[in-house]
């Protein structure tokens, strides 16, 4: 990584350290080495300066994560989840019954937290509805994101220090967020 750093930011090169080095190794210890080199392609590829093991972690995140939809595409997924299955308990196909797919689950905890798909199915407000489905839906995607950023050993620090509240807080389950 070092090396093809070294060659687009010649300049930079002599600031490199053994100190740096070993930074740069903690803080990206977690991520697998072919998704390193392909992190470090798509950094050098995009970067204009000499990058920050936050952005080579970014980057890894992003290959391995894309990017989720925003709030209002989740809400018009909602949308036409709910005119594909308006009752929520399926429909028979012959003598088939075809139960409805579970929704994603980014969009389940978003609806969960505005009062669960019945009350959408069924409420009379749907302006009010989707702004508050897509502030919680942004909220948790937000914080989704930033835990799987996070270094695992921060995450664990964390979870020592206050137990229970990212979790409970919407955010991904331990391991989830892991970026291998």
């Amino acid at each position: 990584m070092f090396d093809v750093f070294a060659e687009i930011w010649p300049r930079d090169d002599d600031r490199v350290s053994d100190l740096t080095i070993a930074v740069y190794a903690r803080c990206l210890a977690d991520v697998p080495d072919d998704l390193l080199s392909a992190a470090t392609v798509r950094v050098v590829s995009e970067g204009i300066y000499y990058p920050k093991p936050a952005e080579i972690r970014q980057a890894a995140l992003g290959l391995v994560d894309p990017e989720a939809p925003s709030g209002v595409e989740a809400w018009g997924a909602l949308c036409r989840y709910i005119r594909r299955w308006p009752g929520g308990g399926g429909y028979f196909d012959g003598e088939q019954h075809v139960d409805p797919p579970p929704l994603p689950q980014r969009i389940q905890r978003a609806v969960d937290a505005i009062g669960g798909l019945a009350y959408v199915r069924y409420s009379e407000d749907t302006v009010a509805d989707r702004a508050r489905f897509v502030q919680v839906y942004e909220v948790m995607e937000r914080r989704r994101r930033e835990e799987a950023r996070m270094l695992p050993e921060v995450r664990e620090a964390i979870r020592r220090a206050l137990p229970g509240r990212m979790q409970s807080a919407g955010r991904v389950p331990a391991g989830a967020g892991h970026v291998e």
